[in-house]
């Protein structure tokens, strides 16, 4: 079991300062490519702390302005853990290499685009329900948090 969550927009990433390729615009909410060399690329890094410890399996990125990119994500130790050209909307699997994400990556030919959401599947939260007959209560155990409810019959 699992659930997409979104890590799309300027709280989540920065333009990469070691190659500043692309930016925010936030009136609209997205992320616009920018020309080098003949080419239109993005590349983000992330901020803040969600990358530690996440680990998801798949990615999904939503864009406008071309048919397919090339799409890159790359952790900490320099593993790429994806790269391929999609189109819009398309899964992509991932390969854990134990790190946290570190760039993420688009590029295609002269199109401009504009990537409108980044996704990723992670594993749903484990949730236990335990029942005790004796005092009449249940206990639901998600992400270490107990709670503790009576149970009437």
């Amino acid at each position: 079991m699992g659930e997409w969550v979104e890590r799309f927009d300027d709280s989540y990433w920065e333009v990469w300062p070691d190659t500043p390729l692309g930016s925010w615009d936030n009136p609209n909410q997205e992320w616009d490519s920018e020309e080098s060399g003949g080419n239109r690329w993005l590349y983000l890094s992330e901020i803040g702390t969600w990358v530690e410890g996440f680990r998801p399996f798949k990615i999904r990125v939503t864009f406008t302005g071309a048919d397919s990119l090339y799409i890159s994500l790359v952790d900490s130790d320099l593993n790429e853990l994806c790269g391929e050209v999609v189109s819009s909307g398309e899964t992509i699997n991932l390969t854990d290499h134990g790190h946290n994400i570190m760039l993420f990556g688009a590029v295609i030919g002269e199109d401009d685009f504009s990537i409108t959401n980044i996704e990723f599947f992670v594993e749903s939260p484990h949730k236990t329900i335990i029942i005790n007959p004796e005092n009449r209560t249940a206990g639901i155990n998600a992400e270490n948090r107990k709670t503790s409810v009576k149970i009437a019959y």
